[in-house]
């Protein structure tokens, strides 16, 4: 791995990627294991070089990881998690000039718009943008001069989404809300209304943010209220989906949904 991250980016995400495909114990990888064995110390043996690299590679690989093999993006050790906690840990081991060409590189071309997207809305609140969640400057991941950069780019990124793009993410639900909290309330829900014109376009758009609820009564897909009327006229929504449950082609579809909205007697 550490002849990997000398060689480069590419060459450090495709050694990450290859051990996230072998099993280590329980459900974790080996992937798992060298992010937690970084963290732990190794990581005082890197190069600048290195630890480039490896920022680098986890925006463009973590994404990949998931899909390869899925996990609890909250989970607070997942391998989104353990990720992350290695960022505090690397860029300061890089000089400010090459500091700020690897946070650009990282939110301007990494291909794991979802695991960006969940720095880019940790670190909102982090810093008090958005939210009731201000943290102390140690416990940020970037400075605010960063920050405001990251937030220039993820937008700029956001804005130039298809709707499909958007859906393909890990978590489009999560893009959204990023996309609102970051400053721009108004570009994702015309993005959203602008895919709900047709029946088509509605029920494709609920399919893609319809969330999963975990309860002592089970697991239920929901489409909760608090996460849809930012982008959406929801009771609106709501009757138009009634009115197609007995559509000839989107008729199961609708059904399936209208059993998903809101309903907290479920949980």
């Amino acid at each position: 791995m550490w002849a990997a991250a000398e060689a480069g980016a590419a060459e450090a995400g495709r050694a990450l990627l290859h051990l996230h495909d072998e099993h280590a114990s329980g459900s974790l990888t080996k992937a798992d294991l060298l992010l937690e064995r970084i963290k732990s110390g190794a990581y005082e043996v890197l190069a600048p070089r290195q630890c480039e690299h490896l920022l680098v590679a986890l925006s463009q690989v973590m994404d990949e990881a998931y899909r390869r093999h899925r996990f609890d993006q909250f989970w607070v050790n997942s391998l989104w998690d353990g990720a992350e906690r290695l960022i505090p840990l690397l860029l300061p081991r890089l000089e400010p000039a090459r500091r700020a060409i690897v946070v650009t590189a990282m939110f301007s071309e990494g291909e794991a718009i979802g695991w960006l997207t969940s720095l880019f809305r940790h670190e909102t609140g982090a810093h008090g943008r958005f939210g009731d969640r201000l943290r102390p400057e140690d416990r940020w991941l970037f400075a605010n001069a960063e920050l405001d950069r990251i937030t220039e780019l993820m937008l700029g990124r956001y804005q130039a989404m298809s709707a499909s793009e958007v859906f393909g993410c890990p978590d489009p639900v999560s893009l959204l809300f990023a996309w609102r909290q970051g400053g721009d309330e108004q570009g994702p829900r015309r993005l959203i209304e602008g895919n709900i014109v047709s029946d088509e376009g509605l029920v494709e758009t609920l399919e893609h943010l319809t969330s999963t609820i975990y309860s002592s009564r089970g697991k239920f897909d929901a489409l909760k209220k608090e996460y849809l009327a930012p982008f959406m006229d929801y009771e609106n929504v709501t009757q138009r989906i009634l009115a197609l449950k007995n559509h000839n082609d989107l008729g199961a579809r609708a059904r399936r949904l209208a059993a998903a909205f809101d309903d907290e007697t479920r949980y």
